[in-house]
């Protein structure tokens, strides 16, 4: 038992650290963080005695972002003290650690806060956050350990979110069919609302990598719809294009990459798929939305140079064949003048002159084809005649054009130049009246290709003799 004296003292020694602990508190409560840091300076070196104090002076330090002192402070008062103090020093010395990034130091206050308080509150907070310090450090089997212990007395939404991140560590760690698992249980809780759109692209990559399309459409489609503000939602546009791309379903994954174009996501777009896309449209004889892909896709630029010729090139024969000749014919030359070396100029000059053939400016083009006879060989200068031979039937030149026919018609086997070569013979034979010679290149055009969409028009010319006439249906040259 204390003398009276020896009480007396005590109490005044108790009186003291209450108003001093007042006093610190009524500082810190308003914001005058530097004046409780000043009045440290002044308090006795004995850090147990003064326990409430010196936490608000930890925490001072803490707001004056001068976190070291505050940690400092921390590991000193763990050393002594009580209860609930101390717990509190453990608390905000392992929170400190997760605001100062210091992960490895984390996990264990967090582990020894476990140890020491394994039902409190805090413990599976703690623990969360130490897990996502061990995933940052690459530790994902000491993360999976982490989130499941703090699982065991976690409250609602701090469970789910250590499922979650579990889930997350499961997949780092290649085990999917955990991560699926978990996933599945976090999706239709209501605390997974603020990370729910990543639950349903990890769930929706999950199917699509198992080849479960339908399962993979429906996660990516409620990404989309249920959080269209999302930035997962332009990859989650992407994955579902390519869902419907494998299902057969090309006009929906189309529509999903046309998407990423209207926000101006084009960046998420690779450059094949890009190139089907503006291909599949002009295809689908969508011509002035294929051109809107590639002007989209141009004024923002892409990494390969090559890529960015192939989307002039489109863009030119979506305008020519939306009829725009003019418009086309510059995007043509506008190709061939930035990019002089791309082996697509040959193609561009070529387009260019089918549009001033359109345009009414035959000399011009004919300019570009005869040039471009030097400047070609193999099937590009096949292609090249076949246009040149064209040009000059329609101007009754037809000694020139049956010339140029049979050149390609003889040299070439590939369907889509031959065959037309073989009608433009043919057609030009009989505008020069020689009917025999009609005859036989109609018919080669239907044995060498009995599938060829131009076998009706040949069967007009097979007639044997000159006296049986013109072709039955009149000539459409």
């Amino acid at each position: 038992m204390l003398s009276g004296v020896r009480l007396k003292n005590k109490l005044s020694e108790d009186r003291e650290l209450e108003a001093e602990e007042g006093y610190l508190r009524s500082l810190f409560s308003a914001g005058k963080y530097d004046k409780v840091v000043a009045y440290s300076l002044t308090m006795a070196d004995n850090p147990p005695a003064h326990f409430n104090s010196w936490l608000l002076v930890a925490r001072s330090y803490e707001q004056r972002n001068e976190s070291e002192k505050a940690v400092a402070i921390y590991k000193y008062l763990q050393d002594g003290g009580d209860e609930p103090h101390l717990r509190f020093a453990r608390l905000r010395l392992a929170l400190l650690y997760d605001k100062l990034g210091e992960a490895e130091q984390l996990i264990r206050s967090a582990e020894a806060f476990a140890d020491n308080y394994p039902e409190d509150a805090q413990t599976p907070v703690l623990l969360s956050k130490a897990g996502d310090a061990a995933i940052e450090t690459e530790d994902f089997a000491r993360a999976v350990e982490l989130y499941s212990r703090a699982l065991k007395t976690a409250e609602a939404d701090v469970a789910v979110y250590a499922r979650y991140r579990r889930a997350v560590a499961y997949y780092l760690d290649g085990q999917m069919k955990k991560m699926a698992g978990d996933l599945a249980e976090v999706l239709p809780s209501p605390h997974s609302k603020p990370f729910r759109d990543r639950v349903l692209l990890m769930l929706g990559d999950f199917e699509q990598e198992n080849d479960d399309l339908p399962k993979a459409i429906i996660y990516y489609k409620r990404l989309v719809t249920e959080h269209p503000d999302s930035e997962r939602v332009p990859t989650a546009r992407l994955r579902l294009g390519s869902c419907y791309y494998q299902r057969g379903m090309k006009d929906d994954a189309v529509e999903q990459y046309f998407e990423l174009v209207r926000t101006g996501r084009l960046d998420v777009l690779p450059d094949d798929v890009l190139l089907w896309m503006v291909q599949y449209l002009r295809e689908r004889e969508r011509f002035m939305e294929a051109a809107t892909v590639c002007r989209s896709a141009l004024d923002e630029g892409r990494e390969q140079r090559s890529t960015e010729v192939e989307l002039s090139y489109n863009l030119g024969l979506a305008m020519e064949s939306a009829g725009k000749y003019e418009e086309a014919s510059r995007v043509f030359r506008s190709l061939v003048a930035s990019y002089p070396d791309a082996a697509r100029r040959y193609h561009a000059k070529l387009a260019n002159a089918r549009c001033l053939i359109a345009l009414g400016s035959q000399a011009e083009a004919e300019k570009i084809l005869r040039a471009l006879l030097d400047e070609t060989s193999a099937r590009m200068r096949s292609r090249v005649t076949l246009q040149l031979a064209d040009l000059e039937y329609s101007q009754g030149r037809f000694e020139e054009a049956f010339r140029d026919y049979s050149f390609v018609a003889i040299l070439e086997n590939f369907e889509e130049l031959a065959a037309p070569a073989l009608l433009g013979a043919a057609r030009s034979s009989f505008k020069l009246e020689r009917f025999m010679d009609a005859s036989r290149f109609a018919n080669e055009l239907i044995e060498r290709f009995p599938d060829s969409p131009l076998r009706e028009e040949a069967r007009r010319y097979l007639r044997q003799k000159e006296d049986e006439g013109k072709p039955e249906d009149g000539d459409n040259g």
